[in-house]
């Protein structure tokens, strides 16, 4: 049996192993209970199907649930702890939303009867089967709440792949799920990192649907392994974003501070994560000063100390690349504006630890270049 193993982004030490699935576990047995869970599920009311899961929203809304599964996503991908728990909260309330928008997305629209008043025209929401999701680790409640939730709400199995780095996340809402009372099989958890098995899985006929959360690269792969099937596809991938500061601006601290916000929470691993600013020349001066003394006030440190603002990034290779990417930019014309000192003594704390860092001046080249670069592998605290 294959086994993953999860290495801790704090440490660089393996923290947990997940017996992985096989593609023939997936055909003799995840596949076949899909699909006979499913049709047994599709057979109930949407009230039935809306009690479950407003039942396990109430249960991941439990303050003492929260604050576990927040601290075991710190633990599985680094992002300090005063955060995490917060991550809960808002899938939960995400859920809501979803939850409240059920009657009418779901509800049969009638046609237009004018023209044959003996004829009834009308649409249905049918639910396609069996839904695989395939979620990342940088966000993962709020990843899988957005494909997971609407899927079971319209009738449909399915299946739940987390990132080899956040095992715990697919089973934790597995369990949850149960409590809550939905129906064996109607959902089910792949572990896998192996290529292969996931391109099989999105080929099985009996997957009727895929979302994919994830990387530019990954999408592809997905959109590839589907491309002889006439399924529908949902793929939400990497960014690639820039701010802009007018003139006019009225608070050049405040707008700083949300700036440097969008760039290095989470280590600057997210898809929406702000990778350049383009600052007005009228007030470029301002808005730089205030967002060097900003990140200078941040705390780089161990992420389960609720005063620490970042934590490591993902992995070693990760941290490799981010490092080159800001090195390589200096050497193209860019200054680095943040010392190296003023974050020296956490980075020693693990190879993983990187320094948030502000570029400037950057000249056709390297702006050329960073553009290239920040939008390939890695993403990290840097502006």
């Amino acid at each position: 049996m294959s086994v993953l193993t999860t290495i801790s982004p704090i440490t660089s030490s393996a923290i947990i192993t997940t017996p992985a699935t096989s593609i023939e576990d997936i055909d003799n047995k995840i596949l076949p209970t899909a699909v006979s869970a499913q049709k047994k599920w599709a057979s109930t009311s949407l009230a039935e199907r809306k009690a479950i899961v407003a039942k396990y929203i109430e249960l991941l809304k439990d303050d003492e649930t929260a604050t576990r599964l927040g601290k075991d996503i710190t633990k599985q991908m680094g992002r300090p702890v005063r955060y995490t728990k917060g991550e809960i909260s808002t899938a939960a309330l995400r859920a809501e939303v979803l939850l409240g928008y059920a009657d009418e997305a779901l509800a049969p629209v009638n046609v237009d009867e004018s023209t044959r008043p003996s004829f009834k025209k009308y649409l249905t929401k049918d639910p396609l089967g069996v839904i695989l999701i395939i979620f990342p680790w940088n966000y993962p409640y709020l990843c899988l709440t957005n494909g997971l939730i609407p899927a079971l709400l319209a009738g449909n199995s399915v299946l739940i792949k987390p990132s080899p780095q956040t095992p715990n996340v697919a089973n934790e809402v597995a369990k949850l799920f149960k409590t809550a009372g939905l129906p064996d099989g109607v959902l089910q958890v792949v572990h896998s990192g192996d290529v292969q098995v996931l391109e099989g899985l999105v080929q099985r006929k009996a997957v009727a649907g895929v979302v994919f959360t994830g990387s530019v690269e990954g999408g592809l792969a997905v959109q590839k392994a589907a491309a002889g099937r006439t399924i529908p596809i949902a793929l939400e991938l990497g960014g690639n974003d820039p701010a802009y500061v007018r003139s006019d601006v009225k608070d050049i601290k405040a707008t700083a501070e949300d700036i440097v916000d969008g760039a290095i929470f989470n280590s600057g691993q997210s898809c929406c994560s702000i990778e350049r600013v383009y600052v007005d020349e009228k007030v470029y001066d301002q808005f730089v000063d205030a967002a060097v003394e900003i990140v200078k006030g941040y705390k780089l440190g161990d992420p389960f100390d609720e005063s620490t603002q970042i934590g490591p990034v993902i992995s070693e290779k990760a941290a490799r690349g981010i490092r080159a990417q800001i090195k390589d930019a200096v050497d193209r014309g860019a200054k680095k504006l943040i010392p190296s000192e003023t974050f020296a003594q956490a980075e020693k704390l693990n190879p993983t630890f990187v320094a948030p860092q502000i570029l400037v001046n950057l000249d056709e080249t390297s702006r050329k270049y960073l553009k290239y670069s920040w939008l390939g592998r890695y993403s990290g605290p840097s502006i």
